[in-house]
């Protein structure tokens, strides 16, 4: 008999998706006006919608401020990783304390070289702490150890791969 029943009435599907609402309210509870259980009108529960998605779109648009930064950084540092590259090239063929050297760019700014050395001797003249504030510039882990290997350091951020070793007659 139930089944007769059953059988005879008729199915409406949005009558049954409307027994959905309770259940699915639950995952809604971030929503301000579901929270505490308050009760609000509809243009109140909308306008909170809208401040919502307000807020969102504020998130969004900072994320992609921050994004656009750092890909003008990146642009910056492949520009001058590129510069320096050739200005490397360049420099590989330095061999004498008096041959021109190609100046470098900073990878901090994009500049050239603030107290940049024209020559090895130049180079070889530097105090510990120029050598030091070179290899920053030029985005090198500065090493610990003697001046001589900081140097040295520096010679291969510029590209120099070797020098005339020069040497003394003893008479």
């Amino acid at each position: 008999m139930k089944n007769v029943e059953k059988a005879s009435r008729p199915e409406f599907p949005p009558a049954e998706e409307l027994k959905l609402v309770p259940r699915r309210r639950g995952h809604c509870e971030q929503v301000p006006p579901f929270q505490f259980g308050a009760h609000f009108t509809f243009a109140e529960m909308m306008q909170s919608l809208l401040d919502l998605f307000d807020e969102i779109e504020e998130e969004s648009r900072e994320g992609f401020e921050d994004l656009g930064q750092r890909l003008d950084r990146l642009g910056l540092k492949i520009s001058t990783l590129n510069m320096n590259f050739s200005a490397r090239l360049n420099n590989s063929k330095v061999i004498h304390e008096h041959v021109r050297l190609t100046p470098l760019h900073s990878v901090l700014t994009g500049e050239l070289l603030s107290n940049c050395p024209s020559t090895l001797r130049e180079l070889h003249a530097l105090s510990v702490h120029e050598v030091e504030a070179l290899l920053v510039e030029l985005g090198e882990v500065v090493v610990r150890g003697p001046v001589g290997g900081k140097r040295r350091q520096l010679e291969t951020a510029f590209g120099v791969m070797s020098r005339v070793v020069q040497t003394r007659r003893q008479s």
